[in-house]
Order: C-alpha cells, then structure tokens, then sequence
C-alpha cells in the first residue's frame, strides 16, 4: 500500500489517508475474504473532486496489479465503478 501511495503522491500530487477493513464478500452461497478501503477528504487539506477520484482509481489499479487481482469495485457516493483484467487462462 505505501508504494502505491507514494507513487500517487507523485503522479498526481494526492497524498490518499486510507482505512483499510477486512471484511467478507458474500454472495449466493459463495464467501470471499475482502478488503475494504475508505479514503479520507481532511478539510485542511482539500483535493478537487475529480483529481481525487482519478487518483483513487490510479491507487486501486495499482493494488490489482500488485495483488493479482481480476476484478475490483470502487463504490463513489454518485457512481459505482467495476475495474476488471481478463485472465487469459480463463476460457468464455
């Protein structure tokens, strides 16, 4: 996560305060264990709206990568947003 950071840091300019919460997904009968991430907008240190969500997203492509994740949701308060990688071993 502090790599990830630090290269937002850089890319963008957005230093990103993030809670990370373990947690479950579960879904007609299948669990998975999760992680949840919050970030934080201080006041005394505000970022624009669409900067911050751009790096938000930069941040979870990032974590994908390293993490060998295939997909990922980003919930916004307007919007929900599904980050996905096809794996080629996977056949449709």
């Amino acid at each position: 996560m502090y790599k990830a950071q630090e290269q937002i840091k850089k890319e963008f300019d957005v230093a990103l305060s993030t809670k990370l919460t373990l947690c479950e997904i579960v879904f007609l009968g299948q669990e998975e264990p999760s992680v949840s991430l919050d970030f934080i907008q201080y006041p005394k240190f505000p970022t624009e709206e669409v900067l911050l969500k751009k790096a938000i997203i930069q941040l979870v492509k990032l974590l994908m990568e390293n993490l060998d994740q295939n997909r990922t949701v980003i919930v916004f308060q307007e919007e929900t947003i599904c980050l996905e990688k096809i794996d080629p071993k996977i056949q449709f």
